[in-house]
């Protein structure tokens, strides 16, 4: 069990860390469309400003980031179906328990999902007009604040990345996080045409790295 468990997290590993080159590859092929974005100046200055906040406001209450880390690997372990038995959080680390075995995406989701500006961005097509400007700005402020805490939290010590391995951690978290974070930024600036623009960019760039490989 252990070692199909470590074969696993290999294989994960391995797949979202060469999923980031490719990505890497794409950005500055829709840079020029980023920088013209409707919504940059906003979105980003949320996010400069949430950045800002969270620091300042961890220092005095770094519950507050665990408690939505551990909600975080509560949420993805509800989509993988486990069922949720406790949830502890407090300033010196949390812990969240669930029915069935531990998943590699479930352990690295707080590290590599901007959970509150997948909210914010989801609710864009159904908010009215007036309201979108606020709506950006605060997905910009949960984005900036997403950042502040996953470089926080990103240690080598972290249990969660220490499981099965701390090499295939860190290349999926590179390869998932280019992909939840730049996609973010990119919805939030502009639309989601500019993340799509992205990852066929993305697929383009990942084909000419195979014919180069096998050539």
């Amino acid at each position: 069990m252990c070692y199909a468990f470590g074969m696993m997290t290999w294989i994960f590993g391995l797949l979202f860390g060469v999923l980031a080159v490719p990505l890497a590859l794409a950005l500055p092929r829709v840079w020029p469309a980023f920088a013209e974005a409707d919504h940059l100046r906003t979105f980003a200055a949320g996010a400069a400003g949430g950045a800002l906040v969270t620091v300042v406001v961890l220092r005095k209450a770094p519950f507050l980031a665990v408690l939505e880390h551990e909600l975080t690997h509560m949420l993805v372990a509800l989509l993988h179906l486990r069922l949720p038995l406790s949830l502890n959080a407090g300033k010196d680390g949390g812990e969240v328990t669930y029915t069935g075995d531990s998943a590699f995406l479930i352990r690295l989701a707080p590290y590599v999902l901007p959970t509150f500006t997948l909210v914010a961005l989801g609710l864009t097509p159904i908010v009215a007009e007036p309201h979108q400007q606020a709506l950006r700005v605060a997905a910009g402020v949960t984005w900036g604040y997403h950042v502040a805490t996953a470089f926080a939290e990103i240690r080598p010590h972290q249990p969660d990345l220490k499981t099965g391995g701390r090499v295939p951690a860190f290349l999926a978290v590179a390869g998932l996080g280019l992909l939840f974070y730049v996609g973010t930024a990119l919805w939030g600036a502009g639309d989601f045409d500019l993340v799509r623009a992205w990852l066929d960019e993305s697929v383009r760039a990942g084909r000419r790295l195979v014919t180069l490989a096998v050539g």
